[in-house]
């Protein structure tokens, strides 16, 4: 016999309409549990169609019977079941899964045609860019697949005439966000209610941010959230959003990364500003606020080179239009550096460092402790026709006990004097000599 969530979830005591449907629901594939994450993902088969928010308060009802940071049920249903009625609760479950931002898309059309859908956004074109620069059609197809077995083509496209909402639905909201934002008295800043224009990397993409476990893997970076401490604010669960995506990214949401260039100033008024930089190897967000002197204390504990999960409100600084975070709350937690796994250790003979210009970008130091971190007993320094990077080399050899292999990549003859002068047109079965010099 088919094993139903009221089995599975036996130490749960549900409301009779609760009971009702966890009664009626087969267990339908393996369970994934994590004790030390204390998550539980189950899929189960339903007869009958669940709102998604009573879906979701029975999760949560869950979660706090078994004290879990959080319980996820994936249904499945009858593929006759789908219908364009339903679709509002797919867009539900993409706004949970951080698929489309919580009000990008909360006024939108959807027009059905055989087993295709096309979604209509009052955005316009820069924001059906966005949508589709996100992959977003085909995540949420995945969606519909997953729960009812079919597959249906989303297709994103721009009318005018739909009213975005933004100004209408979120007028509370960013009141609230605005209150929250004040009472850490933050900089002169806009709440950002869409995604912007701005660039949070260099790069075109990154690797997907993942969580497997305690471990993340973001941007070119991995962490362990194993042990995070709170640095100050509430307690957060850390499942981060993307920060090469940031800027595709409206109101709240959390990331991970490794400060640097933190600056604290006195401001005019009597305020201290605080600002720093998070960034994953791949792309950077800022943090700033204006805070009183007993609030910037907050951010004592939060140092160059930690690595940290931030929750917060993106917004837009008003003095230079670029894309912020307002933390509302940190966590510290570690990164886990790359290893040399190799049995036995090289040496390495040929290495130039910043002051090869335009060929290298390690500091002499950097490379020096690196070195010995990865279990290698020696290492030289050989930049481009100088010997500047020495001194500091030497330094960082000495406080962390390394050997250090002093040379240089030197120019004995002039590589730029020309042998041949002139123009012949000759082609290349004509006889030439070569002149190696």
């Amino acid at each position: 016999m088919a094993r139903t969530l009221l089995n599975l979830f036996d130490r749960f005591s549900p409301s009779e309409k609760e009971r009702g449907i966890l009664e009626r629901a087969t267990v339908s594939g393996p369970i994934r549990a994590e004790k030390e994450m204390r998550i539980v993902e189950v899929t189960a088969n339903f007869p009958m169609i669940i709102p998604k928010n009573v879906l979701y308060d029975i999760e949560d009802a869950i979660s706090r019977a078994y004290n879990l940071r959080y319980v996820r049920i994936y249904p499945k249903y009858k593929s006759e079941l789908f219908t364009s009625e339903y679709f509002p609760e797919i867009m539900t479950e993409a706004r949970r899964r951080d698929i489309i931002s919580e009000n990008f898309l909360r006024n939108y059309k959807a027009e059905f045609s055989g087993d295709a859908i096309t979604v209509k956004t009052g955005f316009g074109v820069g924001g059906v860019n966005i949508l589709n620069a996100g992959n977003t059609a085909s995540k949420i197809s995945e969606i519909i697949s997953s729960e009812f077995g079919v597959y249906y083509k989303i297709k994103f496209d721009s009318d005018s005439s739909i009213d975005t909402g933004v100004h209408v639905d979120m007028d509370e909201r960013l009141a609230a966000i605005r209150k929250r934002v004040s009472q850490n008295n933050a900089a002169s800043v806009s709440v950002s209610t869409q995604p912007t224009n701005a660039k949070s990397s260099f790069y075109d993409d990154s690797p997907e941010t993942t969580v497997e476990g305690e471990i993340i893997k973001a941007g070119y970076m991995k962490f362990s959230i194993e042990g995070a401490e709170i640095i100050f604010g509430e307690d957060f669960d850390i499942i981060p959003s993307k920060l090469h995506d940031s800027d595709k990214i409206a109101g709240e949401a959390v990331f991970v990364g490794v400060v640097m260039a933190k600056d604290v100033k006195a401001r005019r008024r009597g305020n201290i500003g605080v600002s720093f930089c998070i960034h994953d190897g791949n792309a950077a967000l800022s943090i700033r606020v204006s805070v009183s002197q007993s609030e910037a204390s907050k951010y004592d504990g939060v140092r160059d080179d930690m690595a940290v999960a931030i929750r917060g409100t993106l917004a837009h600084d008003e003095f230079d239009g670029e894309l912020i975070l307002i933390p509302s709350a940190i966590k510290k937690i570690k990164k886990i550096d790359r290893t040399d796994t190799a049995p036995e250790k090289r040496v390495e003979l040929h290495l130039h460092t910043t002051m090869s210009t335009m060929d290298a970008i390690i500091p002499p130091d950097v490379a020096v402790k690196t070195a010995k971190a990865w279990g290698h007993r020696a290492i030289a320094i050989t930049d481009h026709g100088n010997v500047q990077g020495f001194q500091e080399a030497a330094k960082a050899a000495k406080e962390v006990g390394m050997k250090i292999l002093y040379g240089m990549e030197a120019y004995f003859v002039d590589d730029t004097a020309r042998a041949v002068f002139g123009t012949k047109n000759i082609s290349f079965d004509d006889e030439f000599v070569v002149f190696d010099i």
